[in-house]
């Protein structure tokens, strides 16, 4: 069984959702020899194959709140599940139905999974740039989720 599993979920051109896809980045530098990491752009039943055989799982994924501060960062684990940008989709299945899924299919799942938001302003435009809302915040964004990883791996 493999260790540990960062998945990031974002799109590289729907402006802040690109944030996933830069953390990625950035967290391989500083913990590839001890995780793998992946991309993808949406939770869907694939994800049973992609953390197939892993220990740990860490997703890393956008979240857009009627109220909320962009640049927020919140951190739960699968039982305190709360829907994210794509951990939750009307043409598939949430991420807890996928996993029980997976488990009663025989799959060998990660038994621990935690995941990591970050609160977003713009999802709808067509952009390789962040929002300056988050732009700005970057650097501490990265920081709070770097704290976070260690804590779980």
């Amino acid at each position: 069984m493999k260790k540990n599993l960062i998945l990031g979920i974002g799109s590289e051109i729907l402006s802040d959702e690109g944030i996933v896809l830069m953390l990625i980045d950035d967290l391989k530098n500083e913990f590839e020899e001890r995780t793998d990491f992946t991309t993808e752009l949406t939770g869907s039943l694939d994800l049973i194959n992609e953390i197939d055989g892993y220990e740990n799982l860490l997703i890393l994924d956008t979240i857009k709140s009627v109220n909320g501060e962009p640049g927020a960062v919140n951190d739960f684990d699968l039982d305190d599940y709360r829907p994210t940008m794509h951990l939750e989709n009307f043409h598939d299945s949430s991420l807890p139905v996928t996993i029980a899924l997976g488990r009663k299919l025989g799959y060998d799942l990660p038994k621990r999974i935690h995941i990591i938001t970050v609160e977003i302003s713009d999802n709808i435009t067509i952009s390789d740039k962040l929002s300056s809302q988050l732009s700005n915040k970057y650097n501490s964004i990265y920081r709070k989720i770097r704290h976070l990883v260690e804590q779980q791996f």
